[in-house]
């Protein structure tokens, strides 16, 4: 494949030379095609949340069960975090998006295995943690930082992150829509016509799921190239820390673990929250809400929540490989909605989510407020301008300051 447009620079100053860059047009189908892979992974993780009165109808869960399903994501993240960010950073994006794809494809068509309310549960947990399992090789600013150049780095990375929150909030519309709820209708009783028919809906869901997931492994394997053969900035032609040095250097980072934390606390306290938003008002003795309501609530806090964080830790951390950083990052996203899941487990109501959302966002505001920000990776690429700045000793740039 070949792109006539596509942008070529080449650069000599004053006897330095710096590596040539070309933007291909391609890149946009590569963001695209992640962006899919990312929307299946979290629309598939937070399937259940919004059907939780369909799934107490049918089989009979509770809280516990919605909260112990959705957790199998986190517990899956920090079960293969290290796998994952040494498989992105060694073997790259092809590698590591084929094995995401396959995961995540494997866990749906487990659920569809079998539909008797003795086995289903099991294979929804054994579906669930294979789908955990491609979490940690989502990684958007790994695809920005291969695939475009500094001036749209942040907007791929954007998008990518964009596509995680968005899958997790389509959930909330395509669950309900397929899967009728039990509040629909007064007359809807528990007799055995009415239990069948939404058990059939879900059917239809988990069969709709999979083929999905196995489209998009189809599209990766037919075209998801690793890199591009130039790369899109002169950042992207330098090498990285490798796996080794960047993981123990970013874990000796001040900087990192501000922000890190920060993000963690505040993005995995609201994306737990969110996605067990109808088991939340469901609780409350209001009867007007719905699981209709309550999935379209889950809808616009779910887009709401959405962030771009990742782009200033990378920029933070540089030279330290974008995998390591956003890998080590998210996985503090995960410990938090961990935690979250496991008191959820508790006999305690539901009254403590919001507080608990309140609170540990508010608690991280002046963190963000007051540090003093680095852009590592962003000088080095503006020195295409200012060659005098240019140096190989990248190692002060990992340092606290």
């Amino acid at each position: 494949m070949t792109d006539e447009n596509s942008s070529v620079s080449h650069v000599a100053v004053d006897s330095v030379s710096l590596p040539e860059t070309k933007t291909y047009k391609r890149r946009w189908y590569i963001l695209f095609v992640f962006s899919l892979l990312c929307v299946t992974q979290g629309a598939i993780w937070n399937t259940w949340g919004p059907l939780d009165a369909s799934m107490r109808l049918v089989y009979d869960w509770t809280p516990r069960t919605i909260a112990l399903q959705t957790s199998w994501g986190p517990i899956a993240y920090m079960v293969s975090i290290v796998f994952s960010v040494w498989l992105v950073d060694v073997k790259g994006l092809r590698v590591s998006c084929l094995v995401t794809a396959f995961v995540i494809a494997a866990g749906a068509a487990f659920r569809c295995v079998s539909f008797k309310p003795s086995l289903f549960t099991y294979f929804v947990h054994v579906g669930q943690f294979l789908n955990g399992l491609g979490g940690p090789l989502l990684m958007p600013p790994v695809v920005s930082a291969v695939w475009f150049p500094a001036t749209q780095r942040t907007t791929a990375t954007s998008i990518g992150c964009f596509s995680c929150g968005f899958g997790v909030a389509l959930s909330f519309i395509i669950g309900p829509i397929i899967v009728p709820s039990p509040d629909q209708n007064r007359t809807f009783s528990t007799n055995i016509t009415d239990t069948e028919f939404v058990k059939h809906r879900i059917q239809i869901l988990m069969y709709a799921e999979a083929a999905w997931a196995v489209l998009v492994l189809l599209l990766i394997i037919v075209y998801f190239p690793a890199a591009p053969k130039i790369p899109p900035s002169l950042t992207a032609s330098i090498p990285r820390l490798n796996f080794r040095e960047g993981l123990f250097g970013l874990l000796r980072l001040k900087r990192f673990w501000l922000l890190g934390w920060a993000y963690g606390i505040s993005t995995g306290m609201s994306a737990a929250w969110s996605s067990v938003i109808a088991v939340n008002l469901s609780r409350i003795k209001v009867s007007t809400v719905t699981q209709d309501d309550a999935a379209w609530i889950g809808f616009y806090a779910g887009l709401a929540g959405i962030t771009a964080g990742m782009v200033m830790v990378c920029e933070n951390t540089y030279p330290i490989a974008e995998g390591v950083t956003n890998g080590l990052m998210t996985m503090l996203d995960n410990v938090m909605g961990l935690v979250f899941y496991l008191i959820m487990m508790a006999p305690i109501g539901t009254a403590w989510m919001n507080w608990s959302v309140v609170g540990c966002t508010a608690a991280c505001l002046p963190v963000l407020l007051f540090y003093k920000d680095h852009y590592s990776r962003l000088d080095v690429d503006t020195m295409i301008v200012d060659v005098t700045n240019v140096s190989s000793n990248t190692e002060p740039l990992i340092e606290d300051t």
